[in-house]
């Protein structure tokens, strides 16, 4: 088949029907979609949200943020509720007084009543907040509070580590008692944790006794009735040692109070263990790690951990244990501040450590009788401006009287059961030794022995009689034979 012949070209150019299409053409329709893709979001509304995106923006949260953004909702609806009962009220009561009045016509009653019913529907749109701490203080309102903002600072001023002759309790009660009053005047566990951060940081014995003292004289001017148990907590028992009285607490018991209060795990707990190996320690540094409750701890009293212990100690037989359990969290729970857990833990496990053995609390009870009376108490009791008059020997010889006469009462009748409500009540004086003499049934206080060296010094020392010597020479005849 033969080729078709080429086309001659003519000189009669004409344009073709169709018009070409430029390159500005083609990029001129891409750039007019890329503008109508942009204009498109704001006329119109967003595609609603699944349930599924909803829970995974929640799970992407942390805890403290989710807590916070529940928090602000409920504020909202808590304000909300009580706007629409405030204007529910308002209308009710300007309705009352439309119908009481006969002045106001009918047309009036409706315009009024139309801009009241306005001002309400303005007043009742929600106002957005995320402030999770807008309803601290509201009754009926759950909200965050801060472990650490509740701490008493008004017993940690108080200077126990002064000199006794200086130290000057009615300085310092009448703010005391204004934070007791809440507590029905009952004395604070921090002013106690105040005493034991001071003795505790300090190795001097005189400081120890300057600082017990100062407590002691403390509660019996400014609440005589917590003086028993400050007195028993600060010797690390809660009953003399001839009554089987018993905690029987194991280190379990403190380990699930402190993962359930301050939320640790095992882990954590016991890297904290293998770091400090003390249990209160482990409690201080627990709680400082606690940054937010959603209850505000309530204020623990010397009294109420005393009965605290008690109740414990008292809990016997099936399902024992969990009462136990409830009144270790509840006493780690309630501990305002690190401080105040580090000694309630310790006063549970019973390993105090703070050097005040029962010789030195002794001693501080009776300086402290020595310089401080209960309100109406008749005895008489020295004066600090004279005490400070005198010699170092002098108050030595002032200060040994009267811990000889407190030592030989309580080795007599090791109990401060007996000891400490005859003191609140006749001070230091000989009576003692007949109201906590001898008794029925309470041993002894076990007391250290002298090594005798020969019997001639015993007898020279002791002033025996001549029968006993006697004695004495008849054994040494027959040691010889």
């Amino acid at each position: 088949m033969s080729t078709p012949n080429k086309r001659r070209k003519t000189n009669n150019h004409q344009s073709p029907a169709q018009p070409a299409n430029s390159l500005d053409f083609f990029f001129g329709k891409q750039r007019q979609k890329h503008e109508e893709a942009k204009e498109e979001p704001e006329h119109d509304a967003p595609p609603p949200k699944n349930n599924d995106d909803v829970h995974v923006e929640e799970a992407e949260l942390t805890d403290e943020q989710l807590a916070r953004k529940l928090q602000a909702e409920w504020d909202a609806e808590e304000r909300q509720r009580g706007q629409q009962r405030d204007g529910q009220d308002h209308l009710s009561g300007r309705d009352t007084v439309d119908q009481e009045e006969d002045v106001v016509s009918n047309d009036q009653a409706r315009g009024e009543q139309a801009a009241v019913t306005a001002e309400a529907k303005q007043e009742d749109k929600p106002t957005n907040t995320s402030n999770a701490f807008a309803a601290m203080g509201k009754k009926n309102t759950l909200s965050l509070q801060s472990a650490t903002a509740e701490e008493d600072t008004i017993s940690h001023d108080v200077p126990f580590d002064e000199s006794p002759l200086t130290f000057d309790p009615q300085k310092y009660l009448p703010e005391l008692r204004k934070q007791w009053a809440s507590e029905g005047g009952r004395c604070t566990y921090a002013l106690l944790t105040h005493c034991f951060v001071l003795v505790g940081s300090t190795t001097s014995r005189i400081k120890t006794v300057d600082t017990l003292v100062n407590m002691l004289r403390t509660l019996i001017e400014g609440d005589p009735a917590s003086l028993l148990p400050a007195v028993w907590l600060a010797t690390n028992s809660i009953s003399p040692p001839y009554i089987d009285i018993e905690l029987g607490l194991g280190g379990s018991a403190i380990s699930k109070a402190l993962k359930k209060v301050c939320g640790l795990d095992n882990a954590a707990l016991k890297s904290l263990y293998n770091k400090h190996g003390d249990a209160g320690d482990v409690a201080y540094e627990a709680k400082k790690k606690q940054s937010f409750t959603l209850r505000k701890p309530k204020p623990l009293t010397i009294q109420g951990v005393y009965d605290s212990l008690h109740k414990i100690a008292a809990a016997k037989g099936q399902g024992s244990q969990v009462v136990k359990q409830s009144f270790v969290e509840r006493l780690v729970q309630d501990a305002r501040g690190a401080e105040e857990s580090r000694y309630v833990v310790r006063t549970l496990v019973q390993h105090l450590r703070i050097g005040a053995v029962k010789t030195t609390m002794l001693i501080a009870l009776s300086r402290a009788f020595l310089l401080s009376k209960q309100p109406g108490a008749e005895f008489d009791i020295k004066s600090r401006e004279h005490l400070r008059k005198l010699s170092k020997q002098d108050l030595a010889a002032v200060y040994q009287g009267s811990e000889e006469l407190v030592k030989a009462c309580f080795a007599r009748r090791p109990n401060y059961n007996d000891l400490v409500p005859t003191m609140l009540e006749i001070g230091i004086d000989e009576e003692l030794l007949l109201r906590c003499g001898l008794a029925m049934h309470i041993p002894l206080r076990p007391m250290v022995a002298t090594s005798l060296v020969s019997s001639n010094t015993t007898v020279s020392e002791h002033r025996f009689t001549a029968m006993p010597m006697a004695k004495f020479q008849s054994f040494r005849d027959i040691w010889k034979s």
